[in-house]
């Protein structure tokens, strides 16, 4: 709501205690008209930075690009033969990766649809973001 306020050039703060603005009707009618979707959005951002920066955390892009590569080495190679034990192990670290990402996506999903669900503004912005997500390994 503060970005709203700032956007159309107005200040709004606190002062002892009090809020305080330079115009109060105009942010009054600023304050009036946000709604629980405005104050939500920077908190699906939030959520969205959280989880990729969790992904690349173990799985940074240059990484996934090598993973998706090698699959699909492996994948061609399975279309000729049988995988040996080596390249067994392989997919199966490769799946592992995957599934830690896809997790985490999930949880990310998870967390917005839970925010999604909530009806005051007190609720969006008491909802915490930084629980609930996979532990790192």
């Amino acid at each position: 709501m503060h970005a709203a306020v700032a956007a159309a050039g107005h200040v709004l703060r606190q002062v002892n205690g009090v809020w305080v603005s330079n115009a109060d009707d105009a942010v009054q009618a600023i304050i009036d008209g946000y709604t629980l979707e405005q104050a939500r959005a920077p908190m699906i951002l939030a959520i969205k930075a959280l989880a990729r920066d969790m992904i690349l955390a173990f799985l940074p892009d240059w990484k996934q690009s090598n993973c998706n590569a090698r699959m699909n080495e492996l994948n061609m190679i399975r279309m000729a033969r049988e995988w040996t034990t080596a390249e067994q192990d392989e997919v199966v670290a490769l799946q592992a990766l995957w599934h830690r990402a896809a997790n985490i996506r999930l949880t990310s999903d998870a967390q917005e649809a839970a925010l999604g669900t909530l009806t005051t503004f007190e609720d969006v912005l008491a909802f915490d973001i930084a629980t609930g997500w996979p532990e790192a390994s």
